[in-house]
């Protein structure tokens, strides 16, 4: 090598490095265009980079400059997608080569955000043509160790979710470092949302847990949110540890945040601890005050498998059953002075329809263990120590193994909704077994002189399927069965005597307290074909009276056609024994007493009169039937003979 060419090289050395040197001290001032070229046709949106532009290659790599802004596409209009005003950014160097992208600083004096989405691929925020993200790996955001941050404001126009939001987020010195705050306000689908955030130190990674206060103050509509905690990771919503409570008119209001299904509900009110690790979420409630149900629950929401899945415990020291009706498309409990709505023309059977597409946003597996279920009425004693294991995966909901005590007897079996495709009518099928259920516990009514209208060990069997989108299609298409037996039972004189209309002996009873009457038999067999609820069998036999009950209850136009028919074993004066019928709807029945019985009566009385008119008298008194033995296999017979005589 000649000493002219090395002497070349050593002055072409020093001029690049006195370059290099003037260059990083007047920060690369001359990159900004290039550099603002290169981002424009990176990104395929006009970017501009003003002026003093700073680049530093330091400990830190260090750019600042007088603001930058980012188009938005022709069709979000005129304003740009991002514009702010003197920033200044400081990349860690391991971020150049391969690592995670570590921030030391980001500071923004003043800014605006604007992100708008018009359909679901036509946003502000895509930079691509290319709207496919199969295959693409998941966003990993960067590590932000400081941030100081001027007003910045964000405009959330989001067509497809019916999401407005204004957001302001900045900075400022607290004795404790920078405190964040965020206040935002909007809509979501028609409903006000608000919110209220401040973080001391939350995106600060030199901070420990307990110096990231978290504070969240937020609604949507009627719903309330305040959570208190720590966040490791601001930006991602992670690492979230804390207390939480929410509250609001009903947890339906949750499926709007996309994976969760929750029930329609009464208000209720939620309180207790989460946690956020990753795709998992952890809560565990110690208060849930749902309607007049009080219930607490550890639950587990994983957000990885698709679709979601939730798992846990729930536990309710009391759950009432009216408090699930909206759920099933009924109505709520009415509140303090507020009458129950109608059901659609005059019905009283459920016709909302589910909301099928829901069943399919998570898959469920969670143990329910209920100490005391309220039943909604006034004639039934609450169900104690209810234990299910409830199932919900790809839109088919199972009750299954439920176990239950009921006055000092039992209730087993499951229910299941299966919905598995979206567009067909769901598959309802139910199987419960009753067994030893004492009546007199169970059956709240008023007592006569002290003792049970009605009493005895209850047993039955339900089995039943259908298909529809509501309760009351489901049971408009029902087949299956209901029966039952009352063993070593007893009813009140008087419910017998006023069901035979036999005036007489009714007043008899009220005054002179009668013990109850033993039941030879007590039994029901009702078959149900196509929503058609038809009385097989039912009846009640004591030594005075048979009474059964013929006809059928139409569950699909909730018509009524029953005739309850009192046959007498013994005689009374004034005795008027004629069927009662039952017609009208379930809305409105209407109770009668069958005439043409009675008419018969009276005209043989008319006759009587013709010849002594004491002799009228005679034609009301009713001498029973002779005696046909004790037993269900004489009732069922004796209630076969006058089933004839009365058609």
């Amino acid at each position: 090598m000649s000493r002219k060419f090395r002497f070349s090289l050593i002055v072409l050395l020093l001029l690049l490095l006195i370059g290099l040197v003037a260059s990083e001290m007047m920060g690369w001032r001359y990159l900004r265009s290039p550099i603002a070229t290169f981002a424009s046709s990176a990104l395929g949106r006009e970017v501009q980079i003003d002026p003093p532009f700073r680049l530093h290659f330091r400990s830190t790599i260090q750019v600042s400059a007088g603001g930058v802004s980012i188009a938005a596409p022709d069709w979000a209009g005129e304003k740009p997608f991002l514009a702010l005003k003197a920033f200044e950014i400081r990349a860690a160097w391991k971020s150049l080569f391969g690592g995670p992208v570590t921030l030391p600083l980001v500071s923004i004096d003043e800014g605006e955000v604007r992100l708008i989405r018009s359909s679901p691929d036509k946003a502000s925020w895509q930079f691509t043509d290319n709207k496919s993200t199969e295959g693409e790996e998941a966003l990993v955001l960067p590590v932000v160790e400081r941030v100081e941050l001027g007003p910045i404001k964000i405009v959330l126009g989001d067509n497809v979710n019916e999401l407005r939001l204004n957001v302001v987020a900045q900075t400022s010195e607290s004795s404790g470092g920078k405190v964040l705050s965020i206040a935002a306000d909007g809509s979501f689908r028609n409903d006000p949302v608000t919110a209220e955030i401040e973080a001391p130190n939350i995106l600060s990674t030199g901070a420990d847990d307990s110096s990231k206060l978290f504070r969240v103050k937020s609604s949507l509509g009627e719903t309330k949110l305040f959570f208190t905690g720590s966040v490791a990771n601001l930006l991602a919503a992670d690492g979230i540890k804390g207390q939480v409570r929410v509250e609001g008119p009903s947890l339906g209001v949750m499926t709007a945040i996309p994976g969760v299904t929750l029930p329609s509900t009464p208000p209720y009110l939620l309180e207790g601890d989460i946690t956020r690790e990753g795709q998992v979420v952890t809560i565990k409630l110690g208060t849930a005050k749902i309607g007049d149900s009080d219930l607490s629950a550890k639950l587990t929401f994983d957000a990885q498998p698709e679709p979601p899945m939730l798992s846990g415990n729930i536990n309710a020291k009391k759950l009432v059953l009216q408090d699930l009706a909206p759920s099933v498309g009924g109505e709520p409990k009415p509140k303090t002075g507020e009458s129950k709505k109608n059901a659609p023309e005059g019905r009283v059977l459920p016709a909302n329809e589910f909301d099928i597409p829901s069943l399919h946003a998570m898959n469920a597996d969670i143990r329910l263990d209920i100490d005391n279920l309220d039943l909604g009425t006034n004639v039934l004693l609450p169900v104690h120590a209810l234990a299910t294991h409830l199932v919900l995966k790809d839109g088919r909901l199972a009750l299954n193994d439920i176990k239950a005590t009921i006055a000092d007897g039992s209730l087993t079996g499951m229910f299941k909704l299966d919905a598995e495709t979206n567009n067909a009518k769901p598959l309802f099928n139910a199987d419960l077994k009753l067994r030893d259920v004492d009546l007199a516990q169970w059956v709240r009514g008023d007592k006569i002189n002290g003792e049970d209208m009605i009493s005895g060990q209850f047993t039955g069997n339900v089995r039943v399927t259908g298909a529809g989108r509501s309760v009351a299609t489901i049971l408009g298409t029902l087949d299956g069965q209901l029966h039952g037996q009352i063993l070593q039972g007893a009813v009140s004189h008087l419910v017998m005597e006023v069901g035979g209309l036999d005036l007489a002996q009714a007043i008899g009873v009220a005054i002179s307290g009668k013990k109850p009457l033993p039941l030879n038999c007590a039994m029901m067999d009702l078959p149900i074909n196509k929503g058609q609820v038809k009385s097989n069998l039912f009846l009640l036999d004591t030594t005075d009276t048979l009474l059964f009950m013929t006809g059928s209850v139409a569950l699909d136009s909730e018509k009524l056609d029953l005739r309850i028919v009192p046959a007498p074993k013994d005689w009374s004066p004034l005795s008027l024994r004629s069927p009662i019928t039952i017609g009208g709807q379930l809305a409105d029945p209407s109770v009668a007493v069958d005439a043409a019985p009675i008419a018969l009566k009276v005209l043989g009385g008319i006759a009587l009169a013709a010849i002594t008119p004491a002799a009228a008298v005679l034609a009301l008194f009713d001498f029973g039937e002779t005696d046909r033995g004790d037993g269900c296999k004489a009732a069922v017979r004796m209630m076969r003979e006058k089933i004839k005589e009365v058609k």
